[in-house]
């Protein structure tokens, strides 16, 4: 995941937002920060959330509306760097942009988290959701695929794929969660040559290989490549666990 995009957030906005509609619509971009990191020697996953449970007594008192999730490889390769990833998303680029963690309490946090998992990159997302999840917001699977758009895709073509893609998904019973990542603030531009990650979101890991035998075995694979292959091509797919740390619903 430290393999980042080649673009940035706002020539990815442009290009989405170029071609014109017949009601108008300008999709509508949230905010998600994303953390990269280590362990220190003799810390771990233990150590990390009894320094986030102290976080989210701090964020209640903020009232910041933020959810988070922290990530943990589960299937990768050995160009895997990073032992773990926190992101957490915003309703608003000006909420997640605020002075939470630059204050004299938020900064003693802070150095309590860099204690136990200094962060060696920090970058700011713009999301679009392709589908929204039918179940509750907890922890799970993230899969991430880094995608690269064919030359003269136009956003009506991918926005009719998503429109066929979801209405398959639906027949299928999927429930999880289907978002397009497009690199901002602190992605580096030499890390990855593509154009943006495609994120899926599962509830378990059981949930996770139901849907690896529809892809493989029902159909879903055929279907994705008659409606996309010529828009787009998504590779090095990973696989992570997610634990949710935070809820807006904790404020």
């Amino acid at each position: 995941m430290k393999q980042f995009i080649n673009l940035t957030l706002l020539t990815s906005l442009i290009w989405f937002s170029s071609f014109s509609f017949s009601d108008n619509h300008i999709p509508t971009f949230g905010p998600m920060e994303a953390f990269s990191c280590n362990f220190s020697d003799n810390k771990d996953m233990g150590d990390l959330l009894r320094v986030t449970k102290e976080w989210n007594s701090y964020v209640d008192k903020t009232g910041l509306v933020y959810s988070a999730w922290v990530l943990t490889p589960y299937y990768f390769n050995n160009s895997e760097e990073y032992d773990m990833y926190w992101i957490g998303f915003s309703t608003s680029f000006e909420e997640m942009t605020n002075d939470v963690m630059i204050t004299n309490e938020g900064q003693k946090i802070q150095a309590k988290f860099d204690q136990v998992c200094p962060a060696e990159e920090h970058t700011l997302w713009g999301t679009e959701v392709v589908r929204a999840p039918k179940i509750a917001p907890g922890d799970g699977v993230l899969t991430i695929s880094s995608c690269t758009l064919s030359e003269g895709a136009t956003r009506e073509a991918v926005l009719a794929a998503d429109e066929k893609w979801n209405a398959f998904l639906d027949q299928a019973g999927t429930e999880g969660g289907l978002y397009r990542w497009y690199p901002g603030s602190g992605v580096s531009s030499a890390q990855f040559n593509a154009d943006f990650l495609i994120a899926s979101t599962t509830d378990s890991l059981n949930t996770w290989g139901k849907g690896a035998d529809m892809n493989v075995n029902g159909g879903g694979n055929a279907v994705a490549t008659s409606l996309y292959g010529d828009l787009m091509e998504c590779v090095d797919q990973r696989v992570f666990l997610a634990k949710n740390v935070r809820l807006p619903s904790s404020n």
